[in-house]
């Protein structure tokens, strides 16, 4: 593993970060006094949504940074 791999990394983080932003407006929006049902659906299926991808980020980073440890350890790694 090399440097690419640490910045594919920090650019997942990066843009998890960006993301979770997105969310928690979404997440402010559904707050709303009187929302009506509808928009309550349509905010927490995009919530949902949002928060799927985000973990899909966080599993990437995940491989990327266990074979980073396995490289450094010699071993392999697992992404379990």
């Amino acid at each position: 593993m090399g440097e690419d791999h640490e910045d594919l990394a920090n650019q997942l983080f990066a843009t998890a970060t960006a993301m979770l932003e997105d969310a928690l407006e979404i997440a402010v929006a559904g707050q709303a006094p009187l929302c009506p049902a509808p928009e309550l659906a349509d905010l927490a299926l995009r919530l949902e949504a949002m928060t799927r991808e985000i973990s899909a980020l966080a599993q990437s980073a995940l491989v990327i940074a266990r074979r980073q440890q396995a490289a450094e350890s010699g071993g392999s790694a697992s992404a379990g």
